[in-house]
């Protein structure tokens, strides 16, 4: 089953890094394989996932096409931002850079309780022009903060810190690794997109979430009534 389960690890990571076109997935691939290396040989294993993370890292670089235009396409974008110029509809780096300072500044008219669920797209339309319509700026915490405000951000952030301290009180030491791996994956995406709010990401995130914390140990308390 170890060599089952790795040879389909295997040919996932070839997906993400030679195949699929996302960048947050080579981030979250880098992030996994860190907390991979500290989970099992803890603060000697970053040695071995800065080695890792460097050796895949050239060899996805200089073997793969997509790989390389991806990464040099999203470095020249950057580059090439600047805040008063409005993106180009190609230039992804340089649209999420518009959005997110155009998100800060609706949070900052509405920064408690937001606009309300659902009401980015309306308000966004309202307040930018913008060649394409936004719903929603590619950041799943920007997304919340806009929606929901600042208490919804913040118990946004509290589920997830409740779900990562739970973990550690799953039956399994396999069950512990895949929530804090599922948890990783999840907030490091939503610094780039709005994992919740797209369909395949968002259900995986809830499908898994409940898979895993099925099992979660219910604390016992031992309580002495005397009489």
């Amino acid at each position: 089953m170890r060599i089952f389960w790795g040879a389909l690890s295997v040919l996932a990571l070839f997906n993400v890094l030679f195949v699929v076109q996302g960048r947050t997935g080579y981030l979250i691939v880098a992030l996994l394989m860190v907390y991979f290396c500290f989970d099992l040989f803890k603060w000697k294993g970053l040695v071995l996932a800065a080695m890792l993370v460097t050796v895949l890292s050239a060899g996805a670089y200089f073997g793969s096409d997509v790989f390389r235009s991806r990464i040099t396409k999203a470095a020249n974008e950057f580059s090439q931002w600047h805040p008063d110029k409005p993106a180009s509809i190609l230039d992804s780096v340089g649209l999420r850079m518009e959005w997110y300072r155009n998100t800060v500044a609706i949070i900052r008219e509405h920064p408690v309780f937001g606009v309300g669920t659902g009401g980015f797209a309306k308000v966004y339309a309202e307040k930018f022009t913008s060649t394409e319509p936004v719903n929603n700026p590619h950041n799943q915490y920007l997304l919340t903060a806009v929606d929901l405000g600042l208490l919804g951000l913040g118990t946004l952030l509290y589920l997830f810190y409740v779900q990562w301290r739970l973990a550690k009180r799953l039956p399994s030491a396999l069950e512990r690794s895949l929530a804090h791996g599922l948890l990783l994956a999840i907030m490091s995406g939503c610094l780039f997109n709005s994992l919740l709010l797209d369909h395949t990401e968002g259900l995986l995130y809830g499908w898994l979430s409940g898979l895993l914390y099925a099992g979660l140990r219910t604390p016992t308390y031992n309580v002495q009534i005397s009489t």
